[in-house]
């Protein structure tokens, strides 16, 4: 829809700034015939362009409003200066309409497709530290960005799909962040392909699928919602995605056989009993079954805080050192934070067995 030179109402004006933002059109003058007290506030123009498209919100560097009466007449003008221009979106966006068809097909699920997008932007994106680069063309020029450029191309990416897609923005320990919210099948999820992208800024060790397709409860175990003025609210996420996927499952879905192995893929599978291990007598016993079923290697959730596993696990090893009779033998761990299952507190132990 053309800009207009005049409108009438505040519905009207609110689809026309969004219309200016998507265009990435710099200046537009409008004169409003509407009720002139709407203006009396300077906060009205900023909440109408949070109200708007969320890549669009998310190219902006800065805007100014200039309002002028003269009699009857009111005008409003509004400038905007981008990080992405008109041309550069517009390439962004014929881009992703080709980097979907490439990577996807039709008969696809959108379990697979957002898979499918979720891959590509982490494994052709990088964390851009000098924090230069912040758009989408910036990562499909250049291959680097900061997290708003991520989360940029997956709203082109699932809207290339057709896949409804929010950004989010929020703030976690280190300032502000931005992360996506993702609609399957009329549920929505969280997904933070900055964090999952293995040339990241996360602040700890993690895998590609730690912050693939979270509720509420799991995400904001290490971030908050930063809500602007006028801003659309966000959907809410509160079904966990192991819940979706089994439940397709046992419907015989489709995409069942996928599915199944999706689970092994980003890590559902912990979620399971026979992955967890509850406290640190359950961690002897897991130990001691490694050793006389002499596996090499083994990852299980653990129940505790960093710190409390560190200590369980030294408590245990020592408990099972004289039992075993093997003195050479060594376990190396590591652990990172799982945040699927909406608890704070537990962790994704991995060990590694040296023999001896």
């Amino acid at each position: 829809m053309p800009l207009k030179p005049f409108v009438h109402n505040l519905d009207a004006l609110r689809q026309q700034v969004d219309e200016l933002l998507v265009a990435r059109v710099p200046t537009h003058t409008w004169r409003f015939t509407g009720p002139k007290n709407l203006f009396a506030s300077e906060v009205l123009m900023g909440e109408l362009v949070n109200a708007g498209n969320d890549i669009a919100r998310n190219a902006i560097t800065s805007y100014q409003v200039l309002r002028s009466q003269k009699g009857s007449q009111y005008d409003i003008m509004l400038s905007v200066e981008y990080r992405e221009s008109a041309e550069q979106r517009h390439m962004v966006v014929q881009r992703s309409g080709d980097i979907v068809a490439g990577i996807t097909r039709p008969n696809m699920s959108v379990h697979e497709k957002i898979l499918r997008i979720h891959d590509w932007v982490i494994t052709n994106f990088r964390y851009d530290h000098s924090k230069v680069c912040y758009t989408a063309y910036d990562g499909v020029v250049h291959g680097k960005t900061v997290c708003a450029g991520y989360a940029m191309m997956v709203g082109y990416l699932c809207e290339a799909a057709a896949i409804p897609c929010r950004i989010v923005t929020g703030n976690v320990a280190r300032g502000p962040h931005a992360w996506n919210l993702i609609n399957i099948d009329g549920l929505w999820y969280h997904l933070d392909a900055t964090w999952d992208s293995p040339h990241s800024d996360a602040p700890q060790a993690h895998d590609q699928y730690d912050y693939y397709l979270l509720t509420d409860s799991e995400m904001m175990a290490d971030r908050a919602l930063l809500v602007e003025p006028g801003m659309r609210p966000y959907p809410r996420s509160s079904m966990r995605y192991v819940d979706t996927v089994n439940q397709l499952i046992a419907l015989r879905h489709s995409a069942s056989g996928f599915l199944r192995q999706l689970k092994e893929t980003i890590g559902l599978k912990y979620l399971e009993p026979a992955f967890v291990v509850a406290d640190r007598q359950a961690l002897v016993n897991h130990l001691l079954d490694i050793y006389y079923r002499r596996l090499t290697h083994a990852i299980v959730r653990y129940r505790a805080s960093a710190s409390q596993t560190q200590s369980d696990l030294a408590w245990a090893w020592s408990q099972v050192r004289p039992q075993i009779r093997d003195t050479a033998v060594q376990i190396q761990t590591s652990m990172r934070p799982y945040l699927r299952g909406g608890h704070a507190d537990q962790m994704l132990l991995e060990l590694q067995v040296v023999w001896g």
